[in-house]
């Protein structure tokens, strides 16, 4: 099993975020290993508490006069 890091980095090298993810089959396609981050990087974001916004995704109805 392999270990992939990600990190992100500003234009001029700074580093800005750094995580690791185990257990990682030893060949992955490019295409698994983007959405290997995404998914990652939203069950993250998920699991902040209080740093939501509401979003209401019920459409709104409005009658025309």
């Amino acid at each position: 099993m392999a270990t992939v890091t990600f990190r992100d980095e500003t234009a001029t090298g700074k580093p800005v975020t750094e995580f690791e993810v185990a257990g990682l089959p030893e060949h992955l396609t490019v295409r698994e290993l983007i959405r290997l981050r995404v998914r990652e990087e939203v069950a993250r974001h998920n699991d902040r508490p209080g740093d939501r916004s509401t979003v209401s995704s019920a459409p709104t109805t409005r009658r025309r006069s």
